[in-house]
């Protein structure tokens, strides 16, 4: 075509089409980074709403085991107790499950760490402090276990409770935030995105009304020739003129 002889048609429609392919794997790669990224965000917020739910467990099995206790001294019928006594002991295989759990999971450093590392020994003397009441309420001696419940097993409990709330609450905030930081990345991304492909779609669009421009053009230039090659040839079979006639008229058709 006509308008491909043309060096600068050529270089146009050439770096049209290279910044379109250059736009498109800047697109690629930034949906392919994007994506890994919220990959890995979604681990890490998954992982800490399971350790989230650890400590909460945690917290319910200590909160749980301390109202059996009291239900416990209170009661008169052993079959009763001893009823009680046995859902007091499996809460305590609750709560070492999800302290296990949760101690597998997660950062070793951090204020999550801190704070484990200080409510761990109060866990572990007000499990003593509630099993040790348990059995003096087995073997009915309510009066000592009552004694030991209001004196030693209510601070710790509530030592161990403030600690484990605090947990929660961190392992929460960190949830919270790294959900916020996706929130974010993610409304970046979509602008990025979206900019990007509007200039795909415009670029594409000037390089396809510059292509049917030129074109036209072409077609236009071809219709003329024909035109004025019907006309030379009408020219030359035209007996009737003489030689100078048909240079005169050729030279009007602008041949």
């Amino acid at each position: 075509m006509a308008y491909l002889k043309k060096p600068g048609s050529k270089k146009i429609i050439f770096f049209g089409f290279a910044a379109v392919l250059a736009l498109l794997t800047v697109l690629t790669v930034i949906w392919s980074q994007s994506i890994s990224s919220y990959n890995q965000r979604l681990q890490t917020i998954t992982g800490q709403l399971i350790e989230t739910q650890h400590v909460s467990a945690m917290r319910d099995a200590a909160y749980q085991r301390a109202i059996i206790l009291h239900r416990m001294a209170a009661m008169k019928d052993p079959f009763d107790r001893n009823d009680e006594y046995m859902t007091f002991k499996s809460l305590a295989n609750n709560f070492i499950s999800a302290r296990d759990k949760f101690q597998d999971a997660g950062d070793r450093q951090g204020e999550r760490m801190r704070i484990w590392s200080r409510a761990r020994p109060m866990i572990n003397l007000n499990a003593q402090l509630q099993n040790d009441a348990a059995e003096l309420i087995m073997e009915d001696r309510i009066d000592e276990a009552q004694k030991r419940l209001v004196e030693q097993i209510k601070p710790a409990q509530d030592s161990v409770m403030s600690e484990l709330t605090k947990l929660f609450e961190v392992e929460r905030v960190n949830a919270e935030r790294q959900l916020e930081n996706t929130q974010r990345e993610s409304r970046t991304m979509y602008i990025g995105v979206t900019t990007i492909s509007a200039a795909v779609l415009i670029l594409g669009a000037l390089i396809a009304w510059f292509v049917a421009r030129r074109t036209n053009a072409s077609e236009q230039d071809l219709l003329q020739h024909t035109q004025k090659i019907r006309d030379l040839y009408a020219l030359s079979g035209n007996a009737g003129l003489s030689f100078e006639e048909q240079i005169e008229a050729t030279l009007n058709l602008g041949v």
